[in-house]
């Protein structure tokens, strides 16, 4: 039996922009061993979360219904 070792990597910064809490990030991906037919090669990704100040509670998101 062979199997695949993922290795990942991110790193993200809580920043400000015009006063409302944002953040940003990125990382990588990459397999130390996988089976020959198995994934191989780097990856990257990103991400910018929104972040709220108001928290919301359980009733409300359950009321919640986007448009």
């Amino acid at each position: 039996m062979s199997c695949a070792v993922k290795i990942n990597g991110f790193i993200t910064k809580l920043l400000k922009v015009d006063g409302q809490p944002s953040s940003i990030g990125g990382g990588f991906r990459d397999w130390a061993d996988s089976p020959g037919n198995g994934p191989h090669d780097l990856g990257f990704s990103s991400s910018s979360p929104c972040c709220f100040r108001k928290l919301v509670g359980a009733e409300e998101l359950r009321n919640f219904h986007p448009a």
